[in-house]
């Protein structure tokens, strides 16, 4: 009885350990080593949020390096990482915006906006440098999501690219590259991503574009 008990005990044992080995291999190309894509000139950079210093200083690295000709970073609504907190906000040709709702796929909205103050400005400069140099587009809403938007390159951490790609490639009309900067530095932040992105992987497929 006792030696059935014991068996039955290692066998439990045994395949939780196989399962968990075979989520992380199979995490591995997703939430590790997710593919890394080529990055090509784009209207504009995204940083999603929250805007940690690493994916901010790649950020301004893309834009000087020319493959951006501007910067939109998530910020927070309080709590430390918002526009008043961060010193790119104030620099020229940056948006700091808090998405709503507060989730990438509030973010794809951001990269909307972006496009549309990118279309907005174009259609100033081109329509009349004459009627006075401080006069300002007014920003179309929805513009973007009615066609092909500009390309756009998202910067978030590595864990997330998998998803990130997932969700832009379904609500956002135009070409999306998605780079990474910074990764979890310890055993349970990696083990906690992993959780966090495979359910917010399914919820992801599950919910219709913003």
């Amino acid at each position: 009885m006792n030696s059935t008990i014991v068996k039955r005990a290692w066998t439990t044992a045994l395949t939780v350990v196989a399962g968990v080995w075979l989520v992380a291999l199979a995490g591995l190309p997703l939430y590790v080593f997710p593919p890394v894509d080529e990055v090509p000139p784009s209207a504009t950079v995204l940083v999603l949020g929250p805007p940690m210093q690493a994916r901010v200083d790649l950020a301004e690295r893309l834009r000087d390096e020319g493959l951006a000709e501007r910067i939109v970073v998530s910020v927070q609504a309080s709590g430390g990482q918002t526009a008043q907190d961060l010193a790119i906000c104030q620099d020229e040709g940056v948006t700091c915006a808090v998405a709503d709702p507060s989730t990438t796929r509030g973010e794809v909205l951001l990269a909307n906006q972006g496009a549309n103050q990118r279309e907005g400005a174009d259609q100033v400069a081109n329509e009349g440098a004459n009627q006075g140099a401080n006069q300002v587009a007014d920003p179309i809403t929805n513009g973007a999501a009615a066609g092909a938007a500009p390309p756009v390159i998202v910067v978030t951490s590595t864990p997330l690219v998998a998803r990130t790609r997932y969700i832009f490639a379904k609500c956002y009309p135009g070409e999306v590259t998605v780079v990474a900067a910074g990764q979890p530095a310890t055993l349970s932040a990696w083990a906690y991503q992993y959780v966090y992105q495979s359910l917010a992987f399914v919820k992801a497929m599950l919910e219709a574009c913003p």
